[in-house]
């Protein structure tokens, strides 16, 4: 019984000593998962750093580019916006006591077309 117990003490410490080089791995593989993160981070922060610059720059060569033809931006608009002033020009929408359909042309028919009407007149085109 006295080598059974050295044999598992033996047994017990190489688990130990295991335990402890898997509890190392795992450090260290959480502090590289970290500085990775960190790494990430700062390329994220610099790569939207230099998108707001390129943003400014533009924003900057078209105010100055505005300037240059003497631009004035337009006035903000008031919500709701004010009513449009008629102006005189034909609508198209029918007056509201008008009948019939969409689609009907003025003068047509309720008729459906008939074969003579969907034909095309042959002296509606000149001889080639």
């Amino acid at each position: 019984m006295d080598e059974e117990t050295k044999r598992r003490e033996e047994i017990e410490a190489r688990l130990e000593e295991e335990r402890t080089l898997r509890q190392e791995q795992e450090c260290r593989w959480q502090e590289e998962r970290m500085q990775e993160r960190q790494r990430m981070e700062q390329a994220l922060l610099a790569e939207r750093h230099a998108a707001q610059q390129q943003m400014q720059t533009m924003f900057s060569y078209l105010q100055g580019l505005g300037a240059t033809i003497n631009y004035q931006p337009p006035l903000t608009m008031p919500w709701p916006p004010p009513p449009l002033p008629p102006l005189g020009l034909p609508s198209i929408f029918p007056p509201s006591g008008a009948t019939g359909t969409p689609n009907q042309s003025i003068g047509g028919s309720d008729e459906p077309p008939d074969e003579h009407s969907l034909a095309p007149a042959a002296s509606q085109w000149p001889p080639s």
